[in-house]
């Protein structure tokens, strides 16, 4: 994967939604259930969000003994669907009895679009990084709209640094779709002058293709290992139950 730096405006105009899974087969075997643990009082497991130390955001008991880590494209149409139809399950049913750590880490499969939208939801902080993602995925067509109204996109060849991002993500309309969900121009403004926090959000999926040889989205790694044999949630879900957590 190239780096953000190197990328053109005009490679993310010819945009491609290009189908993301991809399949094998990896069979796993049953385990021993695991106790539940009790959040502290006055909390819920799926409410509380830790910092990684390379800038990732966890949900859930830190010291869950099953943890699950998507990486997953905000433009990728299978990633959304595993969302509208995990995400009210898995926080209550799994994440919130304190068995399972869930981790959304972003892939760029459309580098301009991914980075940007995903630098934007990690500047928003901790505690609006899952409420974002989640509300993106269940309006990903409205974001689409905004890409497809895009004009002539400007030069940015000459522009500082400081500015490309900025101007980037006006053009594709994030700072509209942002703003409506209660991202400021000035927050949006401010994370994307900042060259490196875009950098650092593709160096981190670049981090992770090569680690787990990802090749479409979303892909899973359970406790460390990758789940091959498929994406959707009731084959999460039965393997969440598998490892433990039931």
């Amino acid at each position: 994967m190239r780096p953000i730096r190197s990328l053109t405006l005009a490679a993310m105009v010819a945009l491609s939604l290009a189908a993301c899974g991809s399949e094998t087969v990896d069979p796993a075997k049953q385990q021993d259930a695991v106790a539940k643990v009790a959040a502290p009082q006055g909390s819920s497991w799926s409410q509380t969000i830790t910092q990684t130390d390379d800038g990732g955001f966890v949900m859930g008991n830190p010291d869950a003994p099953i943890t699950l880590v998507e990486y997953g494209s905000l433009t990728c149409s299978h990633c959304a669907d595993f969302s509208t139809s995990s995400t009210d399950e898995l926080s209550k049913n799994f994440v919130d009895t304190g068995q399972v750590a869930f981790e959304f880490r972003n892939y760029l499969l459309n580098p301009q679009v991914d980075a940007l939208a995903a630098t934007i939801i990690t500047c928003a902080g901790k505690d609006r990084y899952y409420p974002l993602t989640e509300n993106l995925f269940a309006n990903q067509g409205e974001l689409y709209g905004h890409l497809q109204a895009m004009g002539t996109p400007p030069e940015i060849g000459n522009l500082p640094d400081n500015q490309k991002f900025v101007v980037m993500a006006k053009a594709m309309g994030l700072d509209k779709f942002f703003g409506a969900r209660g991202v400021s121009e000035d927050e949006i403004t401010q994370c994307l002058s900042d060259p490196a926090k875009v950098q650092a959000v593709a160096d981190r999926s670049q981090k992770g293709g090569e680690q787990y040889n990802i090749t479409g989205t979303p892909t899973f790694v359970l406790n460390g290992s990758v789940v091959d044999e498929g994406n959707t949630w009731p084959l999460i879900r039965e393997r969440l139950r598998t490892a433990g957590a039931r």
